[in-house]
């Protein structure tokens, strides 16, 4: 159990911005490497944080921040993919 008043900070996989990570989309890879997102934040695995900007994504990609943060598990993602992801987090947020 954390401190009492303690926030827990991330920082985005794109912008490389540190953030309370409430503030951040959770990413995971399922088997197969399809990204998903991880909107309960109670899958297993290693996750990657990004901000909810599409710019920070295309980042993460250019910059290979999603490589470092899958330790290298991850392949590259197609732009249908992009928007795929944040077309459900936009669903996730109504």
């Amino acid at each position: 159990m954390g401190k009492k008043g303690h926030i827990p900070v991330r920082m985005c996989a794109g912008c490389r911005r540190r953030r309370p990570k409430e503030e951040l989309i959770r990413l995971v890879l399922k088997d197969g490497g399809k990204l998903v997102i991880d909107g309960e934040r109670t899958r297993p695995g290693r996750g990657a944080y990004i901000c909810a900007e599409r710019e920070c994504f295309q980042l993460a990609i250019k910059k290979k921040g999603f490589v470092r943060a899958f330790r290298g598990k991850f392949r590259r993602v197609l732009p249908e993919e992009v928007s795929r992801v944040f077309q459900e987090e936009r669903e996730c947020q109504k």
